[in-house]
């Protein structure tokens, strides 16, 4: 598995997984990620469940809500 970053669009696709009942492995095999990435983003964006746009600004660098 090569190194890549998760995209903005990766993130909503984590989302949809989550949603659908999915385990971070069954993620992760889907969208091409260890386990393990998809563990360490689900668990440094969670609060009121996972939310991908704020996941994205926040990785970005950027905490605003206009961003």
């Amino acid at each position: 598995m090569a190194y890549r970053r998760v995209t903005s669009e990766d993130r909503v696709r984590i989302k949809d997984g989550l949603d659908a009942g999915l385990s971070n492995t069954q993620i992760a095999d889907k969208l091409g990620f260890h386990r393990s990435t998809i563990g360490r983003e689900i668990c440094r964006n969670k609060g009121k469940g996972y939310r991908p746009r704020q996941a994205h600004r926040s990785a970005m660098g950027g905490n605003s809500q206009t961003q």
